[in-house]
């Protein structure tokens, strides 16, 4: 691939929300792709995190980080230009006057030899927080851009001070994008916030890789198999899950991702369950190979009508019948996914999911591959390229 040359002087500063390892998501997506297509450098912080925790919870969340620093495990890929700074030290103590102004001398004094540099300096953010905060009053940026994956201004679980350093950040940034129109119903009064919704990579789901993974796993799983793919979290409706287990004991209920919310593990009560655990991205494909129909099983309120679920393309780029619950962000494709409104409908859904014929599945795959990607991307690097030009006063 040909860099482009505009960013040749440029560094990013980007705050991600989860380290790299995690399961893929948008934010890899976009931070990898704008590194491959140009020279700047990418310097990846660790997730500093907005909410604050008793003694023995801060104590165990930095053991977990300091975990992270050996990118040798990670499963998923890397360039020369992403430098990822997982030693950066700072104190897990949010909304606190004396706490910021420390934290603010200590990013100052790691920081300040890279921000002193002769380069186009870009932030880059997929949340808000103190740090990043100050690091925008503080350096002179050519560019502070934010995308925006998740609705948390209608996430009840969240203080208001989270809520309140978001809406500050999309006031004075440069550039927003948001995955679901209903966070861009939030900032309305911002005429710089973009819907580019989740898409699906052709490269690791068309193509196979040279040597192909161990199927031991799943190759000797009774079929049919209704799988799911990405983390057990918060938002998983696991009351309708175990509904659907009650109902189809002959069916094979397969999970793929990691394990986040304790709940999930109520999953393995059942004789028909399997946890697979996390599966390099380059892999997915050849395990989607086995799933008969695919789930996409969240709970259904004003928080996650603000999320659109990337595994959706993925299974219908390999033309896996797919079962939904009724979130806003999906009802655009309900003439190709089955989206349901009831519980009752949902378990249906599945057996539906079974008898689908090749026709329909084709058109599984054609709406998922005009929603690549390789197209969201393109439409998200240009306008940030746009904007950076008339930010420099550069020209091609």
């Amino acid at each position: 691939m040909e860099k482009e040359s505009i960013y040749d002087n440029s560094i990013f500063l980007v705050f991600p929300t989860v380290f790299w390892s995690h399961n893929w998501e948008r934010q890899h997506e976009f931070i990898y792709r704008f590194a491959e297509k140009t020279k700047a450098e990418f310097y990846i912080f660790p997730p500093l995190g907005y909410l604050n925790y008793n003694l023995v919870d801060a104590i165990k969340k930095n053991r977990e980080r300091s975990k992270k620093k050996d990118l040798q495990k990670t499963k998923n890929p890397v360039l020369d230009n992403l430098h990822f700074l997982y030693g950066f030290k700072f104190i897990p103590i949010h909304n606190n006057n004396f706490i910021r102004r420390l934290n603010n001398f200590l990013v100052h004094c790691q920081i300040k030899k890279l921000l002193d540099k002769n380069n186009k300096k870009i932030l880059w953010a997929t949340y808000s927080t103190e740090i990043i905060l100050d690091l925008y009053k503080n350096y002179s940026f050519d560019l502070c851009l934010v995308d925006l994956a998740q609705r948390r201004q209608a996430d009840p679980k969240l203080p208001n001070y989270v809520k309140k350093m978001e809406k500050e950040l999309v006031s004075k940034c440069d550039l927003c994008f948001a995955d679901a129109r209903a966070t861009c119903k939030d900032y309305l009064e911002y005429k710089k916030v973009y819907y580019i919704h989740q898409g699906v990579s052709l490269s690791d789901f068309e193509k196979k890789v040279s040597t192909k993974p161990n199927l031991a796993d799943i190759q000797n799983i009774p079929r049919p198999i209704v799988g799911y793919i990405g983390a057990l979290h918060r938002f998983i409706n696991y009351d309708l899950l175990f509904k659907c287990l009650d109902r189809y004991k002959q069916y094979s209920f397969v999970f793929i991702g990691s394990v986040v919310d304790e709940k999930s593990k109520g999953l393995l009560k059942y004789k028909n369950v399997y946890f697979l655990g996390s599966k390099p991205k380059k892999y997915l494909t050849y395990y989607l190979d086995y799933f008969d129909v695919g789930l996409v099983p969240y709970k259904v309120n004003d928080f996650t009508n603000g999320i659109f679920p990337t595994k959706l393309f993925e299974y219908g780029i390999k033309q896996v019948p797919t079962v939904t619950t009724n979130l806003q962000t999906i009802r655009e494709y309900k003439r190709v996914f089955l989206v349901a409104k009831t519980e009752a409908e949902f378990i249906a859904n599945i057996d539906r999911a079974l008898k689908i014929n090749n026709s329909f599945r084709r058109q599984l795959y054609k709406v998922s591959y005009d929603n690549r990607w390789e197209k969201k991307f393109d439409e998200f690097y240009h306008k940030i390229k746009k904007k950076y030009l008339l930010m420099t006063n550069s020209s091609i």
